[in-house]
């Protein structure tokens, strides 16, 4: 049966219904600090804000899926799950895919001769 990288999708959540928002001395700040972007509209930080999440295969980042991004969310071919843009460039630097299970057995079998029955 054919998987979906999706599979594993979860929802992040957050509830700021009573929430005050963003003061508009903060939103001021936030543009002085980024002069020339795009930056937070008013009332900013209230509502409900809800976006799917993802782990990342390799080093088990939660991935929040931004509906507004433009370029390609990055897989893994071997894996064939997603996986975060820090891993992404790991791989594209010529490091190889390894399943953060993987690195977790390979930690295992080499310490296994040093654990201790109790």
């Amino acid at each position: 049966m054919k998987h979906s990288t999706r599979d594993s999708e979860g929802v992040l959540t957050v509830n700021h219904k009573d929430s005050p928002g963003l003061s508009p001395e903060f939103l001021l700040e936030v543009q002085k600090a980024f002069p020339g972007e795009d930056t937070l509209p008013p009332a900013r930080g209230r509502g409900m804000f809800q976006a799917p999440v993802m782990k990342c295969i390799h080093c088990q980042a939660m991935i929040i899926i931004n509906p507004l991004r433009n370029r390609q969310r990055e897989s893994c071919p071997k894996c064939r799950a997603y996986i975060c843009d820090k891993c992404a460039l790991n791989m594209k630097l010529g490091l190889e895919c390894k399943p953060y299970t993987k690195v977790i057995e390979e930690i295992i079998e080499a310490n296994s001769g040093n654990l201790k029955e109790f």
